[in-house]
Order: C-alpha cells, then sequence, then structure tokens
C-alpha cells in the first residue's frame, strides 16, 4: 500500500472518559435500561456555555478513546453498527497503513480539524519514512461529520499538499434538519415531558458545537414566499449565536474551497437514497412542521441527510455522487458500500456489485411511546418481493419478533410490530433475493 488510509467517525463515534472510565461507548445500553439511565449519561457529556470553538475546559474535558466499533445509538442525532466493518475491511486491503482518528465530537469541528492537522502530520512522516515512500500521501475515509472536520484540515488549513483523496460516506455538507429537531426538543414528541426528554437531553445537546455545524446551511425553513435560511429565520429554542457560528464554520470551509480553486485530490461522495427524509421546516402561528421535501420536492436521503446536502457545496448537480439504498447510520457498514470504498483506494473486481438485484427504502420512526403499534414501511423497485421484517435486540441478535411485509398498494410494502419499552433494531431481509438485500435501523420506545 503506498499510501496512507486515515478514518474519521461521525458525531457520536468515537469513545469518551473520564478518569479512566467510559462514559461514551456502546451507549446503547444505556437507552436500553430506560430513558431515565440514558439521561444520566448524557448529563455527564454537557458542556459549559463558553466553549465556543475551542477545547473544552479542564472540568468538562474527556478522554478520547478508539472509535465504537458496535452499536450505539443517540436517539434523534445519530446511530448505528459502529466502525468494526469498516476498519475490518480497511486493514485487510492495506494491513498497517489504517489509522483511526477519535475525537471528542462534542466539540467545534475547527478544534477537531486541528488537533487532526498535527496528527496526520506526524502519522505521515512515520509513514513516509518507515515505508521509504517519501510522495505517500493521505486517503481519507470519513463518515458523516468526520467529512467536515477532514474538509476543513484539507480546504482551511492547508491539508492539500497531503492529500490523495477524500472518501465520505452520508456526509451532511449543507446540513441536516435532524440537528434542529434534537437541538429543538421536536424530536422527542410525546416523550418530551413525561421523560423529561426536553430537559437534560436536549440541554446537553445544545451545548455541543459540533452538533450546531450541522444545522442546515440551505434554505430550509418554509413559509409565504420563498424559503429562507436559519438564521434568516430565526428559529425559536435555537441560540443565535451558536445558528451564528455553526454556518461561519461552513462559510469558512467555502471561502477557502473558491480562493484555492479546483482541488488536486478526488473526493467521492457515498450518499444514502430512498430512504423518508427530514428536509425542511415550517414555523409560525403554531408548533413547528417538517417535512420530507424542499421546495415541494421529496428528494429522499439516507434517513438523516438529504441526497441534495449529501454533496459538496460546490457541486452544481449530484451526478458525481455515488448512491445506495441505506440508512444513514449503516452506511460505513453496507458490504456493497464498502467493496465500492475499498475500490477507490485499490481497484476490485466489482461484479455484481454493479448490478444489486433490488433496493430497499426503510420507513420507521425515531421514537414512540409504549403502547404504540411500530409501523415498518419498505420503498422497493419491485412489486414481487419476499419481505420478511425483524425485531431485534441490537447487542445480542435476538429475534424478539419477525413478520412478512405485504403490498400496500401505493408501491409499497408494511407491516408493524407491538411495541416495549426499549431500543430495538428493526431489519427488512428480501430472503428470495440471492444474495439476500437488506435494510435495517434502530429506534427507541419509552417507557416508565
Amino acid at each position: 500500500m503506498r499510501d496512507l488510509v486515515v478514518v474519521i467517525p461521525g458525531i457520536t463515534g468515537s469513545v469518551l472518559r473520564r478518569d479512566g472510565r467510559d462514559l461514551w461507548d456502546l451507549s446503547l445500553s444505556a437507552v436500553g435500561r430506560g430513558l431515565a439511565a440514558f439521561t444520566r449519561t448524557v448529563g455527564a457529556l454537557r458542556l459549559p456555555d463558553d466553549v465556543g470553538g475551542g477545547p473544552a475546559p479542564t472540568h468538562a474535558a474527556m478522554e478520547v478513546g478508539g472509535l465504537i466499533r458496535g452499536w450505539h445509538l443517540w436517539p434523534a442525532i445519530a446511530g448505528g453498527p459502529g466502525y468494526r466493518d469498516l476498519l475490518a475491511r480497511l486493514d485487510a486491503l492495506a494491513a498497517g497503513a489504517v489509522r483511526a482518528f477519535g475525537y471528542d465530537w462534542r466539540l467545534s469541528n475547527r478544534h477537531t480539524a486541528r488537533l487532526l492537522a498535527t496528527r496526520v502530520e506526524q502519522w505521515l512522516h512515520e509513514w513516509r519514512r518507515d515505508t521509504a515512500q517519501p510522495e505517500a500521501k493521505v486517503v481519507f475515509v470519513c463518515h458523516s461529520m468526520g467529512g467536515l472536520v477532514a474538509r476543513y484540515y484539507i480546504e482551511v488549513l492547508g491539508g492539500r499538499e497531503h492529500t490523495r483523496r477524500l472518501i465520505t460516506l452520508g456526509t451532511p455538507y449543507r446540513g441536516s434538519v435532524n440537528a434542529i429537531r434534537a437541538l429543538t426538543g421536536d424530536a422527542f414528541g410525546a416523550l418530551r415531558r413525561p421523560f423529561g426528554w426536553d430537559g437534560a437531553v436536549t440541554e446537553a445537546a445544545r451545548s455541543f458545537p459540533a452538533l450546531h455545524e450541522l444545522l442546515p446551511t440551505y434554505r430550509c425553513v418554509a413559509g409565504d414566499g420563498e424559503p429562507r435560511t436559519l438564521g434568516d429565520a430565526g428559529l425559536a429554542d435555537l441560540t443565535t449565536a451558536m445558528v451564528t457560528a455553526g454556518a461561519a464554520f461552513h462559510a469558512e470551509i467555502a471561502d477557502a474551497v473558491a480562493r484555492n480553486g479546483t482541488p488536486p485530490y478526488p473526493v467521492h461522495a457515498f450518499v444514502g437514497k430512498r430512504q423518508a427524509t427530514w428536509q425542511s421546516v415550517a414555523a409560525g402561528g403554531g408548533p413547528r412542521r417538517y417535512a420530507r421535501s424542499q421546495r415541494g420536492r421529496d428528494h429522499r436521503g439516507d434517513g438523516t441527510v438529504p441526497l441534495f446536502s449529501a454533496v459538496p457545496p460546490e457541486w452544481t448537480t449530484t451526478e458525481g455522487a455515488i448512491a445506495h439504498a441505506v440508512r444513514h447510520g449503516g452506511i460505513c457498514a453496507a458490504e456493497d458500500v464498502l467493496d465500492l470504498v475499498l475500490d477507490k483506494i485499490e481497484p476490485l473486481d466489482l461484479g455484481g456489485v454493479l448490478a444489486p438485484p433490488c433496493e430497499l427504502g426503510l420507513d420507521l420512526p425515531d421514537i414512540l411511546a409504549a403502547g404504540d403499534p411500530i409501523p415498518v414501511r419498505v420503498d422497493a423497485d419491485r412489486e414481487d418481493l419476499l419481505l420478511e421484517a425483524r425485531l431485534e435486540d441490537p447487542v445480542t441478535g435476538e429475534v424478539l419478533a419477525q413478520a412478512e411485509l405485504l403490498p400496500d398498494g401505493a408501491g409499497g410494502y408494511r407491516t408493524s410490530f407491538e411495541s416495549r419499552p426499549g431500543s430495538w433494531r428493526v431489519t427488512v431481509e428480501a430472503v428470495a433475493e440471492h444474495p439476500p438485500v437488506s435494510v435495517a435501523e434502530l429506534l427507541t420506545v419509552g417507557g416508565p
């Protein structure tokens, strides 16, 4: 392997510790024990109000461990199977050349990018020296917010000269409406008041500069006339200074890209498609109303990042995107995606990867109250599929219930499960396909 490969996870994707004890690792187990236990975990992560774009003060600082390798979940913000599969596949391809960059994902991506700059230059110097390859550069493989960290380093901090290529997996280049829902507490719906999710959890989220840097930069606020940006609309429950700082982060990257000119490295943007995704919000005259459309059109996405937001802002179309029917958390573990990621690093025989037998889009709520049925809807490009849904314990893999999905007469398939308090994984599989095709997502059912 000629080049160094640096993996950068997304928000919530790194282990955080204090005094040698894990505070954030496989936090799915904390959610599974109940929302009160999860609230206590999150409360310990809250930052003071004056952190800004710098490091955390000593009393709020965290030790950073490695990347999270198993299932993890912060409802309405992030979750997924972790980075075990991605790291294993990269290690098999480029043994000894892979470096995992863990970081405190609460802090501003500006601060994280400065830490990345120091680490990359050290790693690259050692790699060039030990392999006697003075022309070696870095291939960045980034999930979600990790792509924004890399972009700031590459374009603003002078990392272009060290970059061979940038591979992003579901990076919210133009932000995500899910960040609005998390920062306002709107994502928690019926669970807000009975279980305190409009308190400690939302307040902790509001203290994270990085989460504000995931807010949409496009005109996402609908109303009378043309849509407006968050800065122009001034939504209630969002801190103006934090919204402004988040937008300035993106503007700084955009200005650097314009100043630097055409990049000498390729950008491979892997994006999710077919998944129901929030894309806009309407405010005024009552509660905020969220829509899975932008300017009247549903562009879909990966369930977190709309398709149009998952490519660099300087791209004029999504033509260069590599789209797969996967969810946001699972994009870094999907076999067909990983095959193509490895091909960008070192060519592979793609075989059937370029023509999968079918594609599935899963529409599933993030969070429900106990007693409400769990609705499962799948959008597919064929009407003759045999689809099986499984309700599973994401930690042990135990199947708690399973059901066949039936055509709903509207181009999709539906079923439902009885709910029970805890955090669960819903997996839908086209069982008659060879090889089988599946899509999965986590949800949380609140209870006392």
